[in-house]
């Protein structure tokens, strides 16, 4: 059976009605909306939140602004154009912090919106804003001087513009929007270039549920359009500074993974020239091991030190040792008079090269930090298990009522939430997950929306026929 087939002859023929009943109602949800902004925004200040934070990651955003320099550092000069603009920022702080604040309500705005224009019924389109107006990743990292909001905001809007697309109201500058924002949150954090293929798969579910015309070359279309900005910054750089990438980071952070992966018996397998540096990190990190500052692989059930097991059942030993190894071992290997492009070239050879040796391992380090996630992304994102308990809380009664809401619910609705979870997840994570590891503030990124699913059947179970 083809769910999205089968939504979309409900989606048309239920269409006027979902209208009206959403035409009637918008401008309270909207209210409520806005209550909400209010409200979070009040209590932020009252708890200090938006007195704002410098972390250690932020002096590494903050690059020379030189021609063509600052395309020659670790991180894009993007988010340092911000930072130089609020300079010093000790004395900016709590800007930074409202700033930050405030594009993610807009985002959020811009979400709630262009999911409604959509189509979706107006508490669908509550859900996946309020998901990410109370997200983890918001209240955690927004105060922060580090592009990890930023990113997630434009990212938001991106996905706003991929509805608008994805509507019968057509928009010629839908596909520019997508791919303007996108840009802005894979250039502040790279982690979102799965955006690329991920945003047009997403277009084509959404493209079937609303019975849109013309599927494939509008997916095509936007397909494009997300990757002419890559390519143009990427083009730049390797013209300017040698390097077809949107930042050289990849190699210097894989490395720390590859580091993780390798021992004595592998040395011989490296390529010649990659040998030394095999060797430089193995023996930094041995050492690290020794001093307490790096988890050794456990042993096993079987009494052997396997990475695979480890990685499998324990991926917290390495989740807790590897920015150890990326930054201590790794870092220190930088050549005197070496430059940052260059390094990371070196370290991405390195990093290959070990994949390449020990494939099983990396497949485990997939699977390890998969599990990882999803653990966390249900357990620990407490917007989920909040809104999860409401759900239950009402469920048991209303459920089974004679006018049981179930019987209401239009698939649209539940298909596009989980399609913008799902693909959220898919988009936020899967970089962090095969080329580094699933830090805690990209799981929380990761999850934004998943809260959305129990908050759309709290909504409906707890408010049928009042608020819909």
């Amino acid at each position: 059976m083809n769910i999205i087939a089968d939504a979309t002859p409900f989606t048309v023929a239920s269409s006027r009605a979902v209208q009206k009943d959403d035409d009637t109602n918008i401008r309270w949800w909207q209210r409520l909306l806005f209550a909400l902004f209010v409200t979070e925004a009040l209590l932020l200040a009252a708890f200090g939140w938006i007195d704002g934070e410098i972390t250690g990651d932020t002096a590494t955003y903050q690059v020379p602004l030189t021609w063509p320099g600052a395309f020659a550092e670790m991180r894009h000069p993007l988010y340092a154009v911000f930072l130089a603009w609020l300079d010093p920022i000790e004395s900016h702080l709590r800007t930074i912090a409202v700033l930050q604040m405030a594009f993610q309500f807009f985002a959020c705005f811009m979400l709630f919106r262009e999911t409604h224009r959509y189509g979706l019924s107006a508490a669908a389109s509550f859900a996946l804003a309020v998901s990410a107006l109370f997200s983890q990743s918001f209240l955690l990292y927004g105060r922060q001087a580090l592009p990890e909001v930023p990113a997630m905001s434009a990212m938001i809007i991106s996905v706003a513009a991929t509805f608008r697309w994805s509507s019968n109201e057509q928009s010629a500058a839908a596909p520019c929007v997508v791919a303007l924002f996108a840009a802005i949150a894979s250039f502040l954090r790279p982690i979102y270039l799965a955006a690329i293929p991920i945003l047009p798969m997403m277009t084509l579910v959404f493209l079937r549920l609303s019975g849109g015309r013309a599927v494939a070359p509008r997916t095509f279309g936007l397909a494009v359009a997300l990757l002419v900005p890559f390519l143009a910054q990427s083009t730049m750089r390797a013209v300017t500074v040698g390097d077809f990438n949107v930042v050289s980071f990849s190699g210097f952070s894989m490395a720390g993974m590859a580091g993780l992966m390798i021992e004595p018996k592998h040395l011989p397998l490296y390529p010649e020239h990659l040998r030394p540096i095999a060797t430089d990190v193995l023996t930094g990190r041995t050492q690290a091991e020794l001093a307490g500052t790096v988890y050794a692989t456990p042993v096993n059930s079987q009494g052997e030190n396997s990475f695979v097991s480890a990685a499998l059942c324990y991926f917290d030993v390495y989740a807790r040792s590897i920015d150890k190894v990326t930054w201590g071992v790794v870092g220190g290997m930088r050549g005197e008079n070496e430059s940052w492009v260059e390094f990371n070239k070196r370290m991405q050879q390195f990093s290959i090269a070990t994949l390449e040796i020990v494939p099983d391992r990396w497949v485990a380090w997939i699977v390890g930090g998969s599990s990882r996630f999803v653990g966390r992304s249900l357990i620990t994102n407490v917007p989920f298990v909040l809104f999860t308990l409401a759900f239950l809380a009402v469920g048991a009664v209303r459920i089974f009522g004679p006018d049981s809401p179930g019987n209401h619910l239009s698939m649209k609705d539940w298909i596009a939430v989980a399609v913008v979870a799902a693909g959220w997840a898919i988009m936020t994570i899967s970089v962090a997950i095969i080329a580094y590891f699933p830090a805690t503030r990209y799981i929380d990124t990761a999850s934004v929306f998943i809260p959305a699913i129990p908050l759309l059947a709290f909504i409906t179970l707890a408010a049928w026929g009042r608020l819909r």
